[in-house]
């Protein structure tokens, strides 16, 4: 019987990296994203000045991307947890 918890135990925790490294994968172009832009922003800021519309363009693009990548964290974290918890409960039960 142990053997079934701890086949159920190693799915559980290859599920999750597997769903860590999809997102892991996802922030990881997100981050680059946000670099490319932040890069644009500050070569127009510094042609044109830090309150030109395109700047401000660029920032507000910046804000979203930083939002996606904290949702995608906090996906990772539940996952994690998740994970962690049913690790938890099937090793008490074998």
């Amino acid at each position: 019987m142990k053997s079934i918890f701890g086949v159920v135990i190693l799915m559980a925790i290859s599920s999750a990296a597997q769903a860590q490294g999809v997102t892991n994968t996802e922030i990881i172009r997100l981050r680059a994203q946000y670099q490319e832009l932040a890069s644009r922003a500050a070569d127009i800021a510094a042609r044109v000045g830090p309150n030109h519309l395109a700047v401000a363009k660029i920032r507000e693009r910046m804000d979203d991307l930083r939002k996606q990548i904290q949702e995608e964290e906090r996906r990772i974290g539940g996952t994690t947890r998740a994970a962690n918890k049913e690790h938890t409960r099937l090793k008490s039960l074998g």
